[in-house]
């Protein structure tokens, strides 16, 4: 927030140029829609630990729902130039507490397209095994070294820079892992450094 209200500074006294001022207001979006996901990771999680997690189940149209995600990633797809592939069907329904299930794909997304180099491709997939989905995400990223994922799954703080640089909180994992298990689900992580990560819920 201090970062954007400088880049207001800047532009509002006129200290660059037209060209520049779009490229600072491309930033900002960046920066909004960056403060904005985790503004919603710290106050669920907050509210969590006050209140203990109330799930509210309800029949969710999986293709739309992940589509509406995937639209909120516009600009960053973009300027990375990584194809996004959703092949869930469109009959799909699942049932899942909708706030919930929003921070668990925005995380997951968000951070396969932040380990995704530039021209790269995420694919998201459903599978109904007898009365469970598995909902995947899958990159081909730089992939997760044996060393984090070991912290991942003893619920380890940590973060790395993206493949544009891209800097994060390093709490998106930890949120999602304790979201999914809220809902009597779990999180599978499956990576090959340099070749990619597969994220199934």
């Amino acid at each position: 927030l201090v970062n954007t209200k400088s880049l207001i500074e800047v532009i509002y006294n006129k200290f660059v140029s037209g060209e520049e001022t779009i490229g600072l207001l491309n930033q900002l979006d960046k920066q909004y829609s960056k403060s904005i996901s985790m503004l919603d990771n710290l106050l669920f999680w907050i509210r969590s630990k006050i209140n203990g997690v109330q799930i509210d189940k309800k029949r969710v149209p999986l293709f739309q729902f992940s589509e509406n995600i995937i639209h909120e990633f516009l600009s960053s797809l973009l300027e990375k130039n990584i194809e996004i592939v959703n092949t869930i069907s469109e009959e799909l329904f699942v049932y899942a507490d909708v706030e919930m299930l929003k921070i668990v794909l925005r995380n997951l997304i968000s951070n396969s397209i932040k380990f995704t180099p530039p021209k790269g491709e995420i694919k998201i997939s459903a599978e109904v095994f007898q009365e469970s989905v598995h909902i995947s995400i899958a990159d081909n990223g730089l992939g997760i070294t044996r060393e984090n994922l070991e912290k991942i799954k003893n619920n380890k703080h940590f973060t790395n820079k993206g493949t544009n640089n891209e800097t994060g909180s390093g709490f998106g994992l930890l949120l999602c892992k304790d979201l999914i298990t809220a809902q009597s689900g779990k999180l599978e992580i499956n990576s090959v450094p340099h070749q990619g990560t597969t994220f199934t819920i």
